[in-house]
């Protein structure tokens, strides 16, 4: 392969990533690492071994994406790759976030958020931004993750980034839902929705259908209405089984259980929570 060549095969599993062919992307991906070019390239190597982590991070497979993630670093340090560097312990924090490794989780954002300040990285500082205000969110403290979330979406919108303005637009709605401010969280995530829709991100367009339909199933809710929200959840379902997203599948099951069992519909509330 020329350098050309490897290029154009990073950006393709990079493509598939984003547009969420996560089994096509894993076979390319495990091509990729066959070919002797991209072993002799370690730059090379290390971007293919982190998309791969991301794959299997879309997949919930988070074992796997740590495994991945934590090559990809390896490499990066060895020959002093710092964007590399930072790319590559963000993503990891995010992993130990969803492990509920929050200690760890801060750790890992934090050292990459020191890394692209001193870069200058304005995209990657307002990723490490948008994710320590996540860890604060699933530590409960939603001032503080309303603080680096606003911080990381006006740098999102000042660099014209909208993949990264309709995920904080989403996360922004996860705070106000917990406060149970339903308005503003229905129009955060609507917001986000019409983004994702409009950049064909299929993971970010079946998250906010469910965080929709999660919405409209709360009967405190203003907003509270069984239709649409079978509807916002079934179309989550249809696209969650699409790109094999576990997470999605399983929380709607679940939202889906409890909507028909506060109907009054016991028979199928039961099949709902038997396939979460």
């Amino acid at each position: 392969m020329t350098p050309e060549e490897i290029k154009q095969a990073i950006e393709k599993l990079r493509n598939l990533g984003k547009s969420s062919n996560n089994n096509e992307a894993i076979v390319f991906a495990h091509e990729l690492l066959e070919k002797q070019a991209i072993q002799e390239d370690a730059e090379s190597l290390a971007k293919v071994y982190n998309l791969l982590g991301i794959v299997y991070y879309q997949l919930s497979d988070y074992p796997k994406a740590l495994e991945y993630y934590s090559k990809a670093l390896h490499i990066n340090e060895e020959i002093g790759n710092k964007f590399g560097i930072a790319i590559n312990l963000g993503n990891i924090g995010i992993v130990y976030k969803n492990l509920s490794n929050y200690p760890k989780g801060l750790e890992y954002n934090s050292k990459a958020l020191h890394i692209n300040e001193e870069l200058g990285n304005k995209d990657g500082i307002a990723i490490n931004l948008s994710n320590i205000g996540n860890v604060y969110y699933d530590l409960s403290d939603y001032s503080k993750a309303l603080e680096y979330h606003t911080k990381a979406l006006h740098i999102n919108e000042e660099i014209g980034k909208k993949v990264g303005v309709a995920a904080i637009l989403r996360n922004i709605g996860n705070v106000y839902y917990q406060l149970s401010d339903f308005p503003k969280s229905l129009e955060y995530y609507s917001k986000a929705l019409q983004i994702f829709e409009d950049i064909g991100n299929k993971n970010g367009i079946a998250g906010n259908l469910l965080n929709i339909g999660i919405v409209y199933s709360k009967t405190e809710s203003p907003f509270y209405d069984a239709r649409k929200a079978k509807e916002y959840l079934q179309k989550a379902l249809v696209l969650g089984e699409e790109i094999g997203a576990k997470d999605v599948i399983k929380e709607v099951y679940e939202y889906l259980h409890r909507l028909r069992r506060n109907e009054k519909q016991f028979e199928e509330a039961l099949e709902y929570h038997l396939k979460s």
